[in-house]
This record gives C-alpha cells, sequence and structure tokens, in this order.
C-alpha cells in the first residue's frame, strides 16, 4: 500500500506524522525526538525562480568576466576562471584543476540549471522526483563560498606585492553564493507536494 501524502516520516527516528499546513517560514518538528520534518519556506515558487534566474545570470558574468586584475612594476594582468583552469593544466596540476572546475563552475551552473528545470516543470513528476535526487546529491559540491573567501585571501596577500583589483567575476561569484544560499534554504519537497 503506498504512503499516504498526508503522512511524513521523521528522518532520524521513523515515526510516522500527520502533515499539517504550515504558514509561510514555520516549521514542523518530530514529536518524538524534535528533528525538523519540513518546514514551508518563506519564499514561494515564482519567488525562487526569480532568484535562480539571477543566479544562473551571475554565475555566467563570473565565469565569463576577469577574477583578478593585478599589476606587477606597471604590467598588467588578469585572468578569467577558465583562464585559470587552464593555467593549472599547463603547469601540470590536474587536480586542482579538476576541482576548481567543479567545485567554482560546473556543479554551480548544475545546481541552478537543475533548480531552474525544476521550478519550471511542476506538473511533470515523472521528471521532478529524478531532478529532485540530483539536486540534493549535488548540492553539497558547489562551494561558491569558498571559492569567493579564497579569492578574498588572495588578494590580501596579493596586495602587499602588487597592485591587485578584486574583478568583476569575483563580485558576481560572491553575489551567486549568497543566492545559492538562499536556494539551498528553499524545501524542494515544497514543489512536488504542490504537484502532488
Amino acid at each position: 500500500m503506498p504512503p499516504s501524502p498526508s503522512l511524513i516520516a521523521c528522518r532520524e527516528c521513523d515515526s510516522l506524522h500527520r502533515r499539517v499546513p504550515l504558514a509561510a517560514g514555520e516549521t514542523a518538528h518530530c514529536l518524538r525526538c524534535g528533528a525538523e520534518l519540513y518546514r514551508r519556506p518563506r519564499l514561494h515558487p515564482e519567488q525562487m525562480l526569480a532568484i535562480s534566474l539571477t543566479a544562473f545570470i551571475t554565475l555566467i558574468i563570473a565565469n565569463c568576466q576577469p577574477i583578478i586584475e593585478m599589476s606587477i612594476n606597471g604590467i598588467p594582468s588578469s585572468t578569467t576562471l577558465l583562464g585559470s583552469i587552464l593555467v593549472l593544466l599547463h603547469e601540470g596540476r590536474l587536480t586542482l584543476a579538476t576541482l576548481v572546475l567543479g567545485t567554482g563552475m560546473l556543479f554551480p551552473l548544475l545546481d541552478v540549471t537543475l533548480m531552474l528545470a525544476l521550478l519550471l516543470t511542476p506538473h511533470l513528476p515523472r521528471l521532478q522526483a529524478p531532478l529532485f535526487r540530483l539536486v540534493s546529491a549535488l548540492r553539497p559540491w558547489g562551494m561558491t563560498e569558498v571559492f569567493v573567501l579564497g579569492g578574498l585571501v588572495s588578494l590580501v596577500k596579493l596586495s602587499h606585492s602588487a597592485r591587485v583589483v578584486a574583478g568583476a567575476a569575483l563580485w558576481a561569484f560572491a553575489v551567486s553564493a549568497l543566492l545559492l544560499l538562499v536556494m539551498a534554504h528553499f524545501d524542494l519537497r515544497r514543489l512536488m507536494d504542490e504537484a502532488e
């Protein structure tokens, strides 16, 4: 017998609870162990769609514009994220180049693209279930906030030996990191519940 959509099992202790309607921003907790069962986000799917589109645009800008512009002895130099990955490959640092490519470029872009697909196909439950699993699996690998912190640390360290200016890409990465953080707190199960 398939489970009732009005019941939810606790992820921690497996006790069953009846789903109750929540107000925006409220969270339901397990009566037995206190773990979070589900929440109703403050943001509506339409608002999340706007945030996801903005994150997609900022990630495109971040991958096309220079990250850091520096000048050593009057000689200017700048590079994009892809340019820095190519330099790492040229220096034989395949592992580091692969990590930067995955965590700085591919995983965040995939996360945003899949989130857009989820938000744009709310009435296709067959498509939503695999997309939901894929987004949940990929989310921990998109580490844009770590990349932004690394860029800021590099700016501070390089500023002693060269004139360094944060490029448009670093600011775009910072904005996209904040937007990805908002997206990560959106309960994707709400989309599946609305589809049902």
